[in-house]
């Protein structure tokens, strides 16, 4: 097996696909490089393998679990599972979502990283959300290279934005010279590089792995939070990296806070429907029993429940306004 000089990282959400598509159809087959491409997709998705299959001149496929890293290839995060690096093998593992994904950008970028270190090129493509933010300051911290897409001509530019507010890219251009590039790159010469603050994400890094409990290492790298994960209700850690800072809880969820604020948001939304429905619901019934009253001659029992019926219909009414203020 050839020495594996560079590994290239790909990360985009459904409205990264043509660029992801076009990129992938400009590598050379002689590339010195194993490209990881995660793709955040439906757990049923079996499609973006046989459209990107027909137009790369390299060898594409799923990995595998325990799959080498192997010059020349290029692997996908298979559905519903995320996509790591360890002792120079692919893992391919059922994992906690992070930023509500699985497969996720993060764990992926942030193994290669501690892995690879100064060998790891960092490519983003257009996405909806902010995964893959932590993951391209963790390949620039061990050294690596950055890239994004210019977010002025992305369809869906908010996740290639946030890594351009929040973390250093080497190089943000239009897509078609991206991969003019990325060629370029992972044919210089490998420049050492002095790592300073990446004990924190080595730490995350095992967390994130999830052999055992998660609680110690957290302790060791965060501080419990007043929050609670929207996904298993426990508490979240807050950890800070470098100038930004996350969530994660002891079962592996990870959000960044902009993820966590609209989690809270959309939580709070389903919460206020419930009670309107239970409050409809109440008028509804307190009604249908004023009625029973009015037609068995109970006067004073008729009015009781027409009241209960109006005190329904206030409430159901204010949280359909508070709704409209979130």
């Amino acid at each position: 097996m050839e020495t594996v000089e560079r590994v290239v990282v790909i990360g985009t959400s459904a409205g990264g696909f043509n660029a992801l598509h076009w990129l992938l159809a400009k590598l050379p087959p002689d590339l010195n490089a194993c490209v990881l491409v995660v793709v955040h997709m439906s757990p049923n998705e079996q499609a973006l393998l046989d459209i990107l299959s027909q137009h790369t001149q390299l060898p594409i496929r799923y990995a595998k679990d325990m799959d080498p890293i192997a010059q020349g290839e290029i692997l996908l995060a298979p559905p519903d599972r995320h996509m790591r690096i360890e002792h120079k093998k692919v893992r391919v593992v059922y994992g906690p979502k992070e930023n509500f994904e699985r497969p996720s950008i993060d764990p992926l970028f942030r193994s290669a990283a501690i892995e690879f270190r100064e060998r790891v090129v960092g490519v983003t493509l257009p996405g909806d959300l902010d995964d893959g933010v932590l993951g391209m300051e963790a390949i620039k911290c061990h050294g690596g290279i950055t890239l994004a897409q210019d977010p002025l001509e992305a369809v869906s530019p908010f996740m290639v934005s946030n890594r351009l507010d929040h973390t250093h890219v080497d190089y943000w251009l239009p897509v078609n010279q991206l991969a003019t590039q990325l060629i370029d790159l992972v044919s210089e010469e490998i420049k050492q590089f002095s790592q300073e603050g990446v004990a924190s994400i080595k730490a995350e890094d095992q967390v994130s792995k999830q052999r055992s409990s998660g609680i110690p290492g957290l302790e060791s790298i965060g501080v419990p939070s007043p929050f609670a994960c929207p996904e298993c209700q426990g508490v979240l850690y807050e950890i800070k990296q470098n100038e930004l800072f996350h969530f994660r809880c002891h079962t592996g969820h990870a959000y960044s806070a902009e993820l966590l604020a609209k989690s809270q948001k959309r939580l709070a939304e389903e919460a206020m429907w419930t009670a309107i429905r239970i409050f409809d619901e109440k008028e509804e019934l307190h009604l249908r029993l004023a009625e029973y009253a009015k037609a068995n001659g109970q006067t004073a029992c008729y009015e009781k429940h027409r009241e209960y019926a109006e005190n329904a219909r206030r409430s159901s009414a204010r949280l359909r306004e508070m709704i409209r203020l979130l």
